[in-house]
């Protein structure tokens, strides 16, 4: 199907999906399911806080309480992800002609998905994209098949042995 011809709500209902990636345990890039799921009990429970200050709220999953430094690792873990796509997304409005384009390169890309919309939509594909475009989603390629921390920790100086 030619999703270019779908109407604008589902067409960002389908951006939208393309962040949240596979499942645990999953190769595919993106966020995760179960970090989405984490992200959102972690807003609701800071929701929760906020009107009863006083209330004490282990964040569960299922049966298991999950430990608070794994919360914050997994909400860091979101927030970087979604600054670098905003970062990413950028440069490559800087390259190719639309924002549509842009945007969904850059998330096609990072989680690893395929197909974009509009210029790498379901009829085009990503060859007419200039050479230093192709180096930028070469790089969001990486950061979400092998996750933004690890690559983040393999480029890093600190990390390396002397």
């Amino acid at each position: 199907a030619d999703f270019d011809m779908w109407p604008n709500a589902l067409r960002l209902m389908l951006v939208v999906l393309m962040f949240f990636g596979g499942c645990a345990g999953s190769t595919g890039g993106g966020i995760k399911m179960v970090r989405i799921l984490v992200v959102f009990k972690a807003a609701w429970r800071q929701i929760r806080t906020t009107v009863q200050p006083r209330l004490v709220a282990p964040l569960k999953f299922g049966k298991t309480v999950v430990e608070e430094n794994m919360v914050n690792s997994i909400v860091g873990f979101f927030v970087l992800f979604i600054v670098l796509f905003g970062f990413f997304s950028v440069i490559m409005s800087l390259i190719v002609p639309d924002f549509t384009t842009a945007v969904t390169t850059v998330v096609a890309t990072m989680c690893n998905i395929g197909p974009g919309l509009s210029g790498i939509g379901a009829t085009e594909n990503y060859a007419w994209i200039p050479i230093h475009g192709k180096w930028v989603l070469i790089l969001c390629m990486l950061l979400g098949r092998l996750e933004v921390f690890t690559v983040i920790v393999a480029f890093a100086p600190i990390s390396w042995r002397k």
